[in-house]
C-alpha cells in the first residue's frame, strides 16, 4: 500500500520542486499518522507518500527548497529511522 498526501500548497508542484527519497522504518498507519503531522506542518512540502509495501518503507517527498538533512532530522526526532535513499 502506498499512501499519498497532498498539501494545500500543491500549486507549486512541478516548478522548482525537488524529489527527496528516503529509507525509513515507518511500518503502519499509526506511524504514517505521526509523520503526517510533520509533513503538513512544513510549508515547503508539496506532496509526500510512504510505500509501506516496499522493503525499505520508502518516503518520497516533492518539495520546494527543502534539504535532505532537514527531513532526516525531523523524522528521527519523531522516533523513526530515516536515511537518504540513493539510486
Amino acid at each position: 500500500m502506498s499512501l499519498l498526501h497532498d498539501t494545500e500548497a500543491a500549486s507549486l508542484i512541478g516548478k522548482d520542486s525537488d524529489i527527496l527519497i528516503f529509507k525509513t522504518n515507518i511500518m503502519d498507519e499509526y506511524d504514517v499518522e505521526k509523520i503526517a503531522l510533520l509533513m503538513t506542518e512544513e510549508p515547503r512540502i508539496k506532496k509526500w507518500n510512504i510505500d509501506l509495501q516496499d522493503f525499505d518503507k520508502v518516503l518520497r517527498i516533492e518539495a520546494h527548497h527543502l534539504q535532505e538533512h532537514e527531513v532526516i532530522t525531523s523524522i528521527r526526532k519523531a522516533g523513526y529511522r530515516c536515511e537518504e535513499l540513493n539510486d
